[in-house]
Parts: C-alpha cells; sequence; structure tokens
C-alpha cells in the first residue's frame, strides 16, 4: 500500500496591524489528507489552529509566507504521527466490504403486520371507594 499524505490551508485569518506589523497570522484552518495510491481512496482530517502574535525578529511577511511555514506552525500544535495513524484506520475502514441489511433466507421481504392490540378505555372517572375499618 502506497500512501501519499497532503496538506491543504482552507482559509487564513489574520490581524491586519498589530505592534507595527501587518497581516499576522492569527489561525489557520486546515487539511491533512492520506491517499492510498493502490485503491485511490483518500481519508481526511480537518482542523484549525491558532497562533500567538510573534515577536519581531520571528515575524515572516505575509507576502514571504509559504505552506511550510504554516504546516511547521501547525506540527507543533498536533501530533503528525497520531494524524497518520488516524487517516490510515479511515483509509482501513473505507478497504473493509459494503455492509448490506438482508434477511435470513427463510424470511420473506415483505413486513408482517401485526393486529394491534385493542383495550377498551372508559372515558368515566373511576368513583372513590372508601372502606371503613372498625376499630375493635
Amino acid at each position: 500500500m502506497a500512501l501519499e499524505y497532503k496538506w491543504t490551508i482552507n482559509n487564513i485569518k489574520c490581524y491586519s496591524n498589530y505592534n507595527g506589523l501587518n497581516n499576522i497570522v492569527k489561525n489557520v484552518a486546515w487539511s491533512f489528507s492520506c491517499t492510498d495510491t493502490d485503491t485511490n481512496k483518500t481519508a481526511t482530517v480537518s482542523s484549525y489552529s491558532e497562533f500567538s502574535n510573534p515577536e519581531t525578529e520571528n515575524f515572516i511577511q505575509y507576502s514571504d509566507l509559504t505552506i511550510n511555514n504554516i504546516t511547521s506552525w501547525i506540527k507543533t500544535q498536533f501530533s503528525i504521527d497520531n494524524l497518520k495513524k488516524e487517516l490510515q484506520n479511515e483509509l482501513s475502514r473505507l478497504a473493509l466490504p459494503e455492509e448490506v441489511l438482508t434477511t435470513l433466507p427463510c424470511q420473506t421481504n415483505q413486513l408482517i403486520e401485526v393486529p394491534p392490540i385493542v383495550e377498551e378505555v372508559s372515558d368515566e372517572t373511576p368513583s372513590e371507594t372508601t372502606e371503613q375499618v372498625e376499630e375493635e
């Protein structure tokens, strides 16, 4: 089984200006996919990552950002090994044969009607009965 992994950045939310820096990435919605190239089945996990405000010396200009920059930030928040294991488990589930609902051979596919149970209910309120207890 040959597996191919792929990151997708679905959207990025930025602060337009903070502490003299422009377009600071605050939140990234992302997807991480795994495709079994033998079966062409794909499993995907999606989430989002929030980031703290950068220091001026670590700041990467928005126009210079690459998917590698962003995925390296995501990898500090999520275990890639766990994500891969989750995707592989999903691919294994997708490889299982299709489940179908069936009946026993001796049964027909027709529904069997069961007659309703009819109980007579009186509209009258039950009368109160009082018992007198004789004292000895």
